[in-house]
């Protein structure tokens, strides 16, 4: 029933070397694993972006293509979407998320059929805050990567890359890609054009022979001086002449607008006699008041007309006692007058 003592001895020596076998066999496994989480992955199987938790449909289909759009605007070097989308079709829900939970077998089925070695999925939860979430499966089924960005809210996706160097401010597939070892975390240094050779110096141009200019020729100008010292011709005359002749306008003015509104008068207080018609005794305080108003609007005009005339024959006379009196020579100044017909010199001795 129990083993012998020899049997008993062998068991402790065996069981080292037993250990040992296991962990050498174990090792390539894990050692493998390791470094394919480790390595950049340089072909990917993209599945279409997932919403996941969103009940409006035409919010959700907006954020997926958003999604989409932003993880193809990365360069990520990816197996053409028609075979993604011939192998999606083979499937019973279309997608390899069922149920809001992603399949990982369907995902490595996905990179073995497109021989691209790893698939990629994300999954994006809207909310404030928002959560994208990406996985990275290997033909396996096996999860090698995953990774989780915290936005502040949906909105977050439709916003384009700005090209600044914080990633904060870069766009989510961009910081999700790097993160997961999909896209190099640092671009490529750009090869610098070679300098431009120097310009060849275009020669100096050569200045211009000096010639050397004649000596100017003094010529001593006459100056004739005016025969007639300038006098102001205006003077307080001049504004009072217009000032009296415009009063004196709107003096007649007003003498003529009288003499209308005292006929008016008129003519309506003979208004009560027309047809052999006589005024009422109500009528007769009416009349009187007509007929008052028409010769006070008589007498009015003929003051204003009178006025009005005297104002404007003053400024008439005014402008004309304004005008400049007849030029006179001064003595001992010469003035030259050229016509054509000749030239004359008009002086008078001092």
């Amino acid at each position: 029933m129990f083993p012998s003592s020899e049997e008993s001895a062998l068991i402790p020596r065996a069981s080292p070397s037993v250990l040992l076998t296991l962990a050498l066999l174990l090792a390539p496994t894990v050692h493998s694993r390791d470094a394919a989480a480790q390595d950049d992955i340089t072909l990917v199987a993209v599945h279409p972006c997932v919403v996941i938790g969103e009940k409006d449909k035409k919010k959700a289909q907006g954020y997926e293509a958003a999604c989409s759009a932003a993880i193809a605007r990365t360069g990520v070097k990816h197996v053409p979407d028609e075979q993604v989308s011939a192998f999606l079709e083979k499937q019973p829900k279309k997608s390899c998320v069922i149920a809001n939970k992603e399949s990982l077998e369907c995902l490595g089925r996905l990179a073995a059929e497109t021989q691209s070695g790893h698939s990629l999925l994300v999954t994006v939860k809207p909310g404030v805050p928002t959560f994208v979430s990406g996985h990275v499966v290997d033909t396996q089924g096996q999860e090698l990567r995953k990774m989780t960005l915290r936005l502040s809210d949906p909105e977050q996706l439709l916003k384009e890359d700005e090209g600044t160097e914080d990633l904060r401010n870069r766009p989510f597939a961009l910081r999700l890609l790097r993160q997961l070892r999909i896209l190099p975390r640092r671009s490529p240094p750009r090869a610098e054009p070679p300098p431009a050779p120097p310009a060849a110096e275009a020669p100096a141009p050569t200045a211009p022979p000096v010639v050397a200019q004649p000596a100017p020729v003094t010529v001593e100008e006459m100056v004739v001086a005016p025969s007639v010292r300038d006098s102001p011709w205006r003077s307080w005359k001049r504004p009072a002449a217009y000032t009296a002749a415009g009063v004196g306008v709107a003096a007649l003015g007003l003498a003529g607008f009288l003499v209308l509104d005292g006929d008016k008068a008129m003519r309506d207080s003979n208004a009560y006699y027309a047809d052999g018609r006589y005024p009422t005794s109500n009528d007769v305080s009416r009349i009187v008041a007509l007929r008052e108003k028409a010769a006070s609007r008589r007498v009015l005009s003929g003051v204003s007309a009178a006025v009005g005339a005297a104002l404007a024959g003053a400024g008439v006379y005014l402008w004309l006692q304004d005008r400049p009196a007849a030029a006179s020579p001064t003595p001992g100044v010469a003035s030259l007058s050229v016509g054509p017909g000749g030239v004359s010199i008009l002086g008078v001795l001092p």
